[in-house]
């Protein structure tokens, strides 16, 4: 019972947002996936902390390898230091608005992406360096 109430609560949430988790996990990827950051990414996988606001249920993936979404405590614990933080993800039927951060390099990402037909296009990408 408590499994198909979590089912239930995980969909209601992927469907208030009113897009699919395909969608949802198009852009998440087509994000970590952006060529600007490829010279940010070290030898090691990038990991996504769980704040809340990314679905830890969903499949993200970084060169078609799946990206794991852990807590801080547990990212501390396995000693992650290369980890991406979303601090804004907003989706609606044709457009999408993400922000994160990518701690390890001290670098913030913004991306909008419209939707045309059944693809996602990123139309607008920020990347700033931070100071360490």
């Amino acid at each position: 019972m408590k499994l198909l109430n979590l089912t239930l609560f995980t969909l209601l949430s992927l469907t208030a947002l009113g897009q699919s988790k395909t969608d949802m996990e198009e852009v998440l990827t087509l994000s970590m996936e952006l060529p600007k950051l490829e010279k940010y990414y070290d030898q090691s996988h990038p990991v996504i902390i769980d704040n809340g606001l990314i679905n830890n249920n969903l499949n993200i993936f970084y060169k078609k390898k799946k990206v794991n979404i852990y807590t801080k405590e547990i990212l501390f614990n396995l000693g992650y230091s290369n980890h991406i933080e979303f601090i804004k993800f907003e989706i609606n039927e044709n457009k999408a608005e993400l922000e994160f951060l990518y701690n390890y390099e001290g670098v913030n990402v913004s991306i909008e992406f419209m939707k045309n037909a059944n693809s996602w296009t990123i139309i607008k990408s920020e990347l700033r360096e931070m100071k360490k």
